[in-house]
């Protein structure tokens, strides 16, 4: 976060499922906008939670990667 806005960078690693990947780690990083969201705990991992039990998407705090 700048005092310009929020930042979302792509790690190279979406490219083994880039759709799920994509959407999973948008939704994770628009989660750290909300109120009290910047760490992963408090209202992100509520947010995290509630959304996982909603969609389709696994929203977590990290990523697991398999080297394929």
């Amino acid at each position: 976060y700048t005092e310009y806005g929020y930042y979302i960078e792509i790690s190279g690693h979406t490219l083994n499922n880039p759709e799920k990947s994509l959407q999973n780690t948008l939704i994770h990083a628009l989660l750290h906008t909300v109120p009290d969201g910047m760490r992963h705990t408090g209202a992100w991992k509520k947010w995290a939670k509630y959304v996982s039990s909603k969609t389709g998407y696994t929203i977590q705090r990290l990523a697991e990667y398999k080297n394929e």
